[in-house]
C-alpha cells in the first residue's frame, strides 16, 4: 500500500478563514482556532494521518470527535508528552479544514454540525448526568 503524504498543501490561511464552510462558527472560537493552529500545525497532520487510518480500515464516514479523543490518547498515553490540550469547540474547524484542503479524500467523511446544532442535540437527549440515563418526557 502506498502510504500518503502528510504534508497539507501551502494555503494561504487568510483564503481559509474567508471559506463558506466557516461560516457558521462562532468568530471568537473561529479566531482560537486559527490561532492554535498557527501554533500548533502538527494537530492538524494527526488529524489528516487517524482520519487516513479510519479510512484504510473501511470507514466511509466517521467522527471528527473519535479522532480528536485518539490524538489525545496519542499524544498523552502514546508520546507521553504531557498533559496536551486540545479545545473541543476546535473539532469541527478541524473537520472542515480536512474537507477544504483534502476534497477527494473527505468531502463526505464528516457530518458538518455547527456549534449550535451540536448544544440543542445534547439538550434534546434529557441527558441526566447523575444517573448517565436517558431521560424521557412523559
Amino acid at each position: 500500500m502506498v502510504q500518503k503524504k502528510l504534508e497539507t498543501p501551502e494555503v494561504n490561511i487568510e483564503f481559509l478563514k474567508e471559506h463558506e464552510l466557516f461560516e457558521d462558527i462562532v468568530p471568537h472560537i473561529l479566531e482560537r482556532f486559527w490561532d492554535f493552529h498557527s501554533a500548533n500545525p502538527n494537530i492538524f497532520i494527526l488529524f489528516l494521518r487517524f482520519a487516513r487510518e479510519v479510512q484504510a480500515a473501511g470507514y466511509s464516514k466517521y467522527s471528527i470527535r473519535a479522532i480528536h479523543e485518539r490524538i489525545r490518547w496519542h499524544l498523552n498515553i502514546e508520546n507521553r508528552d504531557g498533559l496536551f490540550k486540545m479545545n473541543d469547540h476546535h473539532m469541527p474547524c478541524y473537520s472542515r479544514l480536512l474537507i477544504i484542503l483534502h476534497p477527494e479524500e473527505f468531502e463526505n467523511f464528516f457530518e458538518l454540525r455547527s456549534p449550535q446544532q451540536c448544544v440543542k442535540v445534547y439538550k434534546q437527549m434529557n441527558y441526566h448526568a447523575d444517573t448517565k440515563e436517558e431521560v424521557t418526557n412523559g
